[in-house]
């Protein structure tokens, strides 16, 4: 503590602390006159303690709730993806997919540039590719060999080695 903080202290002819604790809450106050509080002062404290430990207990309880509401808002997007896939009837429908995972990635905040699925060929080592453009819009599925981006060539020895994230 900085010496003149100190030097008032010592100073002060007393000094008298009333202090509440709840489960989550200290609350206290001093006075430097030592004279001690009165009844009515603490019971005073403990009413303001009481208060904040409402206030933490509704602090708490808007967190859980905002989880359980970014939970829903995920469980959402996943149902929307998984709708679209189950009512796939054909491959080139990935493509819409592809469109429908990156809306609800976008949405739910991950910022990504594009989005979609890759269907490996290992015999031929090269994926068929349905990706989002970076606006989210169709691009035309392609081939990609693994041997030509550094990106790929990374997931492909991952996946080689039965890795399930990279």
């Amino acid at each position: 503590m900085p010496q003149e903080t100190s030097d008032y202290y010592f100073s002060c002819p007393g000094l008298a602390i009333s202090t509440v604790l709840f489960e989550n809450v200290g609350l206290y106050i001093e006075n430097f006159s030592g004279i001690p509080y009165s009844e009515s002062e603490n019971n005073t404290l403990i009413r303001f303690g009481k208060v904040f430990q409402q206030t933490y207990t509704r602090f708490l309880d808007l967190q859980k709730a905002e989880a359980q509401m970014r939970e829903s808002e995920i469980e959402l997007g996943l149902e929307r993806v998984r709708a679209r896939t189950m009512a796939m009837q054909n491959s080139d429908e990935l493509q819409d997919a592809a469109i429908i995972l990156f809306q609800q990635l976008k949405n739910l905040g991950i910022v990504t540039g594009s989005c979609g699925f890759n269907i490996w060929d290992n015999e031929e080592k090269n994926a068929k590719v349905w990706m989002t453009s970076p606006e989210g819009g169709f691009q035309a599925p392609f081939n990609l060999p693994h041997t030509e981006s550094a990106i790929y060539k990374a997931t492909y020895t991952s996946m080689s080695a039965g890795e399930d994230f990279l």
